[in-house]
Protein backbone atom coordinates (compact mmCIF):
# COMPACT_ATOMS: atom_id res chain seq x y z
CA UNK A 1 0.00 0.00 0.00
CA UNK A 2 2.94 2.04 0.77
CA UNK A 3 4.10 2.28 -2.86
CA UNK A 4 0.64 2.27 -4.24
CA UNK A 5 0.38 5.53 -2.33
CA UNK A 6 3.42 6.95 -2.78
CA UNK A 7 2.44 6.57 -6.52
CA UNK A 8 -0.93 8.11 -6.70
CA UNK A 9 0.94 11.52 -5.06
CA UNK A 10 3.79 11.27 -7.48
CA UNK A 11 6.47 10.82 -5.08
CA UNK A 12 9.39 9.19 -6.26
CA UNK A 13 10.00 6.80 -3.32
CA UNK A 14 7.74 5.74 -0.57
CA UNK A 15 8.88 7.09 2.86
CA UNK A 16 5.45 6.94 4.93
CA UNK A 17 4.25 5.41 7.76
CA UNK A 18 0.44 3.94 7.38
CA UNK A 19 -1.74 3.20 10.48
CA UNK A 20 -5.09 1.70 10.41
CA UNK A 21 -8.11 4.30 11.43
CA UNK A 22 -11.21 3.19 11.12
CA UNK A 23 -13.54 0.17 9.33
CA UNK A 24 -16.86 0.78 8.16
CA UNK A 25 -19.53 -2.08 6.70
CA UNK A 26 -18.02 -1.15 2.93
CA UNK A 27 -14.47 0.38 3.75
CA UNK A 28 -11.36 0.03 5.61
CA UNK A 29 -9.95 3.89 5.97
CA UNK A 30 -6.20 4.37 7.11
CA UNK A 31 -3.83 7.55 7.61
CA UNK A 32 -0.82 7.92 5.75
CA UNK A 33 1.93 9.99 7.84
CA UNK A 34 5.13 11.12 6.39
CA UNK A 35 8.09 11.08 8.75
CA UNK A 36 9.42 14.77 9.38
CA UNK A 37 6.41 16.31 7.28
CA UNK A 38 3.17 17.45 8.61
CA UNK A 39 1.31 16.08 5.87
CA UNK A 40 -1.23 13.52 5.92
CA UNK A 41 -3.55 11.76 4.01
CA UNK A 42 -6.61 9.28 4.02
CA UNK A 43 -6.35 6.08 2.24
CA UNK A 44 -10.04 4.20 1.69
CA UNK A 45 -9.83 0.55 0.66
CA UNK A 46 -13.05 -0.79 -0.49
CA UNK A 47 -14.45 -3.90 -0.55
CA UNK A 48 -16.37 -4.94 -4.27
CA UNK A 49 -19.42 -4.37 -3.05
CA UNK A 50 -20.92 -2.38 -6.27
CA UNK A 51 -17.48 -2.79 -7.96
CA UNK A 52 -16.26 0.03 -9.79
CA UNK A 53 -19.97 2.38 -9.56
CA UNK A 54 -19.12 2.95 -5.61
CA UNK A 55 -15.91 4.70 -6.06
CA UNK A 56 -17.12 6.58 -9.48
CA UNK A 57 -19.88 8.19 -7.59
CA UNK A 58 -18.14 8.69 -4.14
CA UNK A 59 -14.88 10.90 -5.72
CA UNK A 60 -18.05 12.70 -8.21
CA UNK A 61 -19.83 13.14 -5.04
CA UNK A 62 -16.94 14.72 -3.21
CA UNK A 63 -16.13 16.94 -6.67
CA UNK A 64 -19.50 18.30 -7.06
CA UNK A 65 -20.01 19.32 -3.41
CA UNK A 66 -16.38 20.87 -3.39
CA UNK A 67 -17.76 22.78 -6.52
CA UNK A 68 -21.03 23.76 -5.70
CA UNK A 69 -21.04 24.16 -1.72
CA UNK A 70 -19.15 25.55 0.80
CA UNK A 71 -18.98 22.70 3.01
CA UNK A 72 -15.39 21.65 3.74
CA UNK A 73 -15.23 18.05 2.46
CA UNK A 74 -11.79 15.48 1.65
CA UNK A 75 -9.97 17.13 -1.49
CA UNK A 76 -9.62 13.55 -3.78
CA UNK A 77 -5.64 13.17 -4.86
CA UNK A 78 -5.95 10.21 -6.72
CA UNK A 79 -8.24 6.68 -6.92
CA UNK A 80 -8.51 3.66 -8.40
CA UNK A 81 -11.77 2.33 -9.64
CA UNK A 82 -10.93 -1.30 -10.87
CA UNK A 83 -9.68 -4.18 -8.52
CA UNK A 84 -6.83 -4.93 -10.64
CA UNK A 85 -3.83 -3.38 -9.33
CA UNK A 86 -1.27 -3.98 -6.64
CA UNK A 87 -3.54 -3.54 -3.53
CA UNK A 88 -6.70 -5.71 -4.85
CA UNK A 89 -9.16 -3.45 -4.38
CA UNK A 90 -10.35 0.01 -5.03
CA UNK A 91 -9.30 2.61 -3.35
CA UNK A 92 -9.08 6.16 -2.93
CA UNK A 93 -6.37 8.55 -1.47
CA UNK A 94 -7.72 11.73 -0.39
CA UNK A 95 -6.77 14.76 1.88
CA UNK A 96 -7.07 14.47 5.67
CA UNK A 97 -9.91 16.67 7.10
CA UNK A 98 -8.78 18.92 10.60
CA UNK A 99 -10.58 18.07 13.53
CA UNK A 100 -12.37 14.91 15.67
CA UNK A 101 -15.66 13.39 14.96
CA UNK A 102 -18.36 15.69 17.07
CA UNK A 103 -19.77 12.44 18.62
CA UNK A 104 -16.47 12.11 20.53
CA UNK A 105 -16.75 16.09 22.12
CA UNK A 106 -20.67 16.72 21.73
CA UNK A 107 -20.84 16.86 25.99
CA UNK A 108 -17.84 19.50 25.74
CA UNK A 109 -19.21 21.83 22.76
CA UNK A 110 -21.26 24.49 23.89
CA UNK A 111 -24.73 24.87 22.79
CA UNK A 112 -24.14 28.17 21.04
CA UNK A 113 -21.43 26.07 19.29
CA UNK A 114 -24.19 23.85 18.22
CA UNK A 115 -26.20 26.32 17.11
CA UNK A 116 -23.58 27.23 14.46
CA UNK A 117 -22.85 24.00 13.59
CA UNK A 118 -26.55 23.55 12.84
CA UNK A 119 -26.66 26.64 11.04
CA UNK A 120 -23.92 25.57 9.02
CA UNK A 121 -25.47 22.50 7.66
CA UNK A 122 -28.70 24.77 6.52
CA UNK A 123 -26.13 26.66 4.55
CA UNK A 124 -25.13 23.09 3.05
CA UNK A 125 -29.21 21.96 2.56
CA UNK A 126 -30.04 25.61 1.06
CA UNK A 127 -26.90 25.07 -1.62
CA UNK A 128 -27.88 21.82 -2.68
CA UNK A 129 -31.70 22.69 -2.93
CA UNK A 130 -30.13 25.37 -5.02
CA UNK A 131 -28.41 23.26 -6.91
CA UNK A 132 -31.00 20.58 -8.20
CA UNK A 133 -30.13 17.95 -10.64
CA UNK A 134 -32.84 15.79 -12.92
CA UNK A 135 -33.33 12.34 -12.51
CA UNK A 136 -32.91 9.21 -9.57
CA UNK A 137 -29.32 8.64 -9.05
CA UNK A 138 -25.70 8.71 -8.37
CA UNK A 139 -22.88 10.99 -9.42
CA UNK A 140 -20.69 10.26 -12.39
CA UNK A 141 -18.46 13.21 -14.07
CA UNK A 142 -18.00 13.00 -17.63
CA UNK A 143 -15.54 15.34 -18.89
CA UNK A 144 -16.43 18.57 -16.82
CA UNK A 145 -19.62 17.95 -15.85
CA UNK A 146 -21.46 15.90 -13.16
CA UNK A 147 -24.39 13.76 -14.55
CA UNK A 148 -26.66 11.52 -12.94
CA UNK A 149 -26.52 8.22 -13.48
CA UNK A 150 -26.64 4.44 -12.14
CA UNK A 151 -27.98 4.21 -8.19
CA UNK A 152 -25.72 3.08 -5.72
CA UNK A 153 -27.25 3.05 -2.49
CA UNK A 154 -27.71 0.58 1.24
CA UNK A 155 -30.96 -0.49 -0.29
CA UNK A 156 -29.43 -1.90 -3.65
CA UNK A 157 -26.41 -3.28 -1.84
CA UNK A 158 -27.48 -5.01 1.81
CA UNK A 159 -29.07 -8.72 1.48
CA UNK A 160 -27.17 -9.77 -1.12
CA UNK A 161 -29.31 -6.72 -3.60
CA UNK A 162 -26.24 -6.28 -5.08
CA UNK A 163 -26.78 -9.74 -7.06
CA UNK A 164 -31.23 -8.80 -7.85
CA UNK A 165 -31.91 -8.78 -11.15
CA UNK A 166 -33.58 -4.95 -10.84
CA UNK A 167 -33.71 -1.77 -12.47
CA UNK A 168 -30.55 -0.03 -10.93
CA UNK A 169 -31.60 3.89 -12.75
CA UNK A 170 -30.79 6.32 -13.34
CA UNK A 171 -34.73 6.61 -12.35
CA UNK A 172 -37.25 9.42 -14.27
CA UNK A 173 -39.58 9.17 -11.23
CA UNK A 174 -40.10 8.47 -7.69
CA UNK A 175 -42.92 6.13 -8.85
CA UNK A 176 -39.78 4.12 -10.57
CA UNK A 177 -37.23 4.54 -7.52
CA UNK A 178 -39.72 2.92 -5.07
CA UNK A 179 -40.85 0.15 -7.66
CA UNK A 180 -37.45 -1.18 -8.53
CA UNK A 181 -37.12 -1.17 -4.30
CA UNK A 182 -39.83 -3.15 -4.27
CA UNK A 183 -39.00 -5.72 -6.51
CA UNK A 184 -35.79 -6.55 -4.05
CA UNK A 185 -38.03 -7.36 -1.16
CA UNK A 186 -39.23 -10.56 -0.30
CA UNK A 187 -42.91 -9.85 2.02
CA UNK A 188 -44.89 -10.34 -0.72
CA UNK A 189 -48.70 -9.77 0.88
CA UNK A 190 -46.83 -5.97 2.10
CA UNK A 191 -45.40 -5.82 -1.53
CA UNK A 192 -48.59 -6.12 -3.26
CA UNK A 193 -50.70 -3.92 -1.19
CA UNK A 194 -48.00 -1.28 -1.71
CA UNK A 195 -47.96 -1.86 -4.73
CA UNK A 196 -51.54 -1.09 -5.39
CA UNK A 197 -51.09 2.10 -3.62
CA UNK A 198 -48.26 3.48 -5.03
CA UNK A 199 -50.02 5.04 -8.18
CA UNK A 200 -52.05 7.36 -5.55
CA UNK A 201 -48.85 8.43 -3.68
CA UNK A 202 -46.94 8.84 -7.09
CA UNK A 203 -49.15 9.27 -10.02
CA UNK A 204 -47.16 8.19 -13.18
CA UNK A 205 -45.49 10.72 -14.96
CA UNK A 206 -46.95 11.80 -18.50
CA UNK A 207 -45.61 11.24 -21.62
CA UNK A 208 -42.35 13.03 -22.97
CA UNK A 209 -41.91 14.04 -19.14
CA UNK A 210 -38.53 15.28 -17.94
CA UNK A 211 -37.01 13.70 -14.84
CA UNK A 212 -38.21 14.38 -11.57
CA UNK A 213 -36.24 17.47 -10.00
CA UNK A 214 -33.66 16.02 -7.61
CA UNK A 215 -30.99 17.34 -4.87
CA UNK A 216 -28.08 15.27 -3.14
CA UNK A 217 -28.81 13.98 0.21
CA UNK A 218 -25.69 13.02 2.48
CA UNK A 219 -28.13 10.96 4.74
CA UNK A 220 -25.88 10.63 7.77
CA UNK A 221 -25.27 14.17 8.73
CA UNK A 222 -25.02 13.02 11.81
CA UNK A 223 -22.20 13.15 15.13
CA UNK A 224 -19.97 10.95 13.77
CA UNK A 225 -19.75 12.38 10.20
CA UNK A 226 -19.06 15.85 11.63
CA UNK A 227 -15.10 17.23 12.21
CA UNK A 228 -14.71 19.99 14.72
CA UNK A 229 -12.04 21.77 16.35
CA UNK A 230 -11.19 22.27 20.00
CA UNK A 231 -13.85 25.55 19.88
CA UNK A 232 -16.60 22.71 18.45
CA UNK A 233 -16.15 24.65 15.54
CA UNK A 234 -17.38 22.57 11.68
CA UNK A 235 -14.13 21.35 9.90
CA UNK A 236 -15.38 18.81 7.96
CA UNK A 237 -18.30 16.44 6.59
CA UNK A 238 -17.09 12.51 5.73
CA UNK A 239 -18.36 9.96 4.34
CA UNK A 240 -19.53 10.48 0.86
CA UNK A 241 -20.39 7.20 -0.28
CA UNK A 242 -23.32 5.47 -1.54
CA UNK A 243 -25.12 9.39 -1.16
CA UNK A 244 -27.63 9.84 -4.03
CA UNK A 245 -29.65 12.57 -6.33
CA UNK A 246 -33.00 11.62 -4.56
CA UNK A 247 -36.75 13.26 -4.44
CA UNK A 248 -37.12 16.85 -3.53
CA UNK A 249 -39.80 15.28 -1.13
CA UNK A 250 -37.25 12.76 0.07
CA UNK A 251 -34.46 15.61 0.29
CA UNK A 252 -36.36 18.03 2.35
CA UNK A 253 -35.75 16.56 5.60
CA UNK A 254 -34.28 17.49 8.99
CA UNK A 255 -30.86 16.18 9.24
CA UNK A 256 -30.33 13.32 11.51
CA UNK A 257 -28.09 15.28 14.17
CA UNK A 258 -30.99 17.80 15.26
CA UNK A 259 -33.38 14.52 15.25
CA UNK A 260 -34.40 12.95 19.08
CA UNK A 261 -37.69 12.98 21.14
CA UNK A 262 -39.13 15.99 21.07
CA UNK A 263 -38.74 17.69 24.89
CA UNK A 264 -39.08 21.58 25.63
CA UNK A 265 -38.04 20.93 29.54
CA UNK A 266 -34.58 21.89 30.32
CA UNK A 267 -33.41 19.67 32.61
CA UNK A 268 -31.61 20.63 35.91
CA UNK A 269 -28.86 18.69 37.21
CA UNK A 270 -28.90 19.05 40.52
CA UNK A 271 -32.49 16.98 40.10
CA UNK A 272 -30.73 13.78 39.25
CA UNK A 273 -28.73 11.19 40.68
CA UNK A 274 -25.31 11.60 40.94
CA UNK A 275 -23.20 8.78 42.13
CA UNK A 276 -20.36 8.86 44.68
CA UNK A 277 -17.45 10.26 42.29
CA UNK A 278 -20.12 12.86 41.75
CA UNK A 279 -21.24 12.14 38.28
CA UNK A 280 -25.04 12.76 36.76
CA UNK A 281 -26.81 9.78 35.99
CA UNK A 282 -26.76 9.26 32.46
CA UNK A 283 -30.92 10.38 32.16
CA UNK A 284 -29.72 13.67 32.73
CA UNK A 285 -27.38 14.04 29.70
CA UNK A 286 -30.17 12.06 27.47
CA UNK A 287 -32.95 14.53 28.84
CA UNK A 288 -30.45 17.11 28.14
CA UNK A 289 -29.39 15.97 24.69
CA UNK A 290 -33.47 15.44 23.82
CA UNK A 291 -33.89 19.03 24.59
CA UNK A 292 -30.88 20.55 23.13
CA UNK A 293 -31.77 18.97 20.09
CA UNK A 294 -35.37 19.95 19.82
CA UNK A 295 -33.74 23.30 20.04
CA UNK A 296 -31.50 22.61 17.44
CA UNK A 297 -34.53 21.82 14.86
CA UNK A 298 -36.09 24.45 15.45
CA UNK A 299 -32.41 26.59 14.63
CA UNK A 300 -32.44 24.76 11.15
CA UNK A 301 -36.24 25.33 10.27
CA UNK A 302 -36.01 28.83 10.72
CA UNK A 303 -32.62 28.85 9.00
CA UNK A 304 -33.99 27.03 6.43
CA UNK A 305 -37.51 29.18 6.42
CA UNK A 306 -34.91 32.16 6.08
CA UNK A 307 -32.71 30.33 3.48
CA UNK A 308 -34.84 28.38 1.14
CA UNK A 309 -38.05 28.52 2.47
CA UNK A 310 -40.07 26.33 -0.55
CA UNK A 311 -37.54 23.84 0.95
CA UNK A 312 -39.40 24.27 4.46
CA UNK A 313 -42.55 23.76 2.68
CA UNK A 314 -41.60 20.62 0.61
CA UNK A 315 -40.66 19.14 4.15
CA UNK A 316 -44.23 19.99 5.44
CA UNK A 317 -46.48 19.12 3.14
CA UNK A 318 -44.48 15.73 1.93
CA UNK A 319 -45.27 13.66 5.19
CA UNK A 320 -47.27 10.99 3.48
CA UNK A 321 -44.71 10.53 0.87
CA UNK A 322 -42.34 10.09 3.51
CA UNK A 323 -44.28 7.47 5.21
CA UNK A 324 -44.86 5.24 1.92
CA UNK A 325 -40.56 5.48 1.58
CA UNK A 326 -40.60 4.37 5.14
CA UNK A 327 -42.99 1.08 4.66
CA UNK A 328 -40.69 0.65 1.61
CA UNK A 329 -37.58 0.50 3.50
CA UNK A 330 -38.93 -1.78 5.87
CA UNK A 331 -41.36 -4.18 4.75
CA UNK A 332 -39.06 -6.91 5.66
CA UNK A 333 -37.78 -6.28 8.88
CA UNK A 334 -39.97 -8.37 11.14
CA UNK A 335 -39.95 -5.83 13.61
CA UNK A 336 -41.36 -3.09 11.22
CA UNK A 337 -43.91 -5.45 9.24
CA UNK A 338 -47.03 -5.13 11.96
CA UNK A 339 -46.88 -1.37 12.05
CA UNK A 340 -46.85 -1.67 8.30
CA UNK A 341 -49.43 -3.46 7.47
CA UNK A 342 -51.42 -1.44 10.26
CA UNK A 343 -50.26 1.65 8.22
CA UNK A 344 -52.05 0.14 5.21
CA UNK A 345 -55.31 -1.00 7.10
CA UNK A 346 -55.58 2.74 7.74
CA UNK A 347 -54.79 4.11 4.36
CA UNK A 348 -56.84 1.55 1.94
Amino acid sequence: MKQTVASSLKLTASPCDIEFLAQGAFNKVHVVKFPGQEKEVIARVTLPVDPKWKTLSEVATLQWVRHNTSLPVPGVFSYQADRNNAIGFEWIVMSKMPGRSLGDRWRDVSFSAKEEITRRLAVFCSETFRSQLRGIGNLYRDGDSFNVGRIVSSDFIWDNHIHAPVSRGPFQSSRDWLLARLNLEHAMDIIWRLRRLLDDFFPPPGPGSNPERTMIVHEDLSRQNILVDDHGKLTAVVDWQCVSAVPLWFACQIPPLVKSKPSDEEPVKAQYRHDEDGNVAELFCENLDNYELTQLRRVFLAEMERLQPERVDIFKSSQLQRDFDLAVSGCSDEFMMLRIRHWLDDGE
